[in-house]
């Protein structure tokens, strides 16, 4: 099951299983179950000020990545089996949430909020707001602010949201979690700028030597 098979039966409530045995062994320890999971070695918000807003290229190349993405539009297809082929279904839930996700964010700003999170932070999260069952509203969390919450038995329970002192457990079929896989983490991502950080400080201590000695 992939990351958009599992968004979209989170988005419409839909229940996938997958058979097989219920023999596996333990992946969250007793310590760490119903603990939620904090990141130590990187954080948003440091990547947005110290990277994004400190460093031209860093802008320029996130900028255009968040851009570009999001000037693609986003369609539903349905396969005919008929006609073996994808025919567009206009007017699907699922497209008219993501173009116009609540009355604050057009569906393009949520996908450049996506994007940002994604590569300066290594994963994002939308909240997915329902009313009867149903999903009417995406907002975009701020990564740091949400905390997964290990579980021995599903994996995961939930999330924890923290808003000022507030804090408040979001259910997983609430909130759709976009990773760049951590091969040494399962419930954070890896930020791609923390692999260029020697760069990215090597390029900013230049800028500030040149500056300095222009300046004298």
């Amino acid at each position: 099951m992939n990351l958009v098979q599992k968004t979209v039966a989170r988005l419409f409530n839909l229940e996938l299983k997958l058979k097989g045995d219920n023999n596996r062994v333990e992946i969250v320890t007793t310590s760490q179950s119903g603990r939620p999971l904090r990141r130590s070695d990187w954080n948003t918000a440091t990547a947005i000020s110290e990277g994004l807003k400190a460093s031209t290229w860093v802008y320029a190349c996130v900028r255009r990545k968040a851009r570009t993405a999001s000037s693609v539009p986003l369609i539903v297809e349905r396969f005919n089996p008929r006609s073996e082929a994808w025919e567009r279904e206009p007017g699907h839930p699922l497209e008219v949430l993501l173009s116009d996700p609540n009355q604050h964010i057009t569906g393009q700003a949520l996908l450049r909020y996506l994007v940002y999170h994604l590569e300066l932070g290594g994963e994002a999260y939308w909240h997915i707001v329902t009313a009867r069952g149903v999903p009417v509203e995406l907002w975009p969390l701020m990564p740091d602010q949400v905390r997964p919450v290990p579980d021995q038995v599903n994996f995961l329970s939930g999330y924890e949201y923290t808003i000022g002192s507030k804090k408040t457990i979001l259910e997983p079929k609430f909130v759709a979690a976009f990773l760049y896989e951590d091969p040494s983490n399962f419930y954070h991502g890896l930020s791609p700028l923390m692999a260029a950080t020697n760069a990215v400080d090597t390029d900013l201590d230049a800028v500030r030597h040149n500056r300095i000695a222009m300046q004298d």
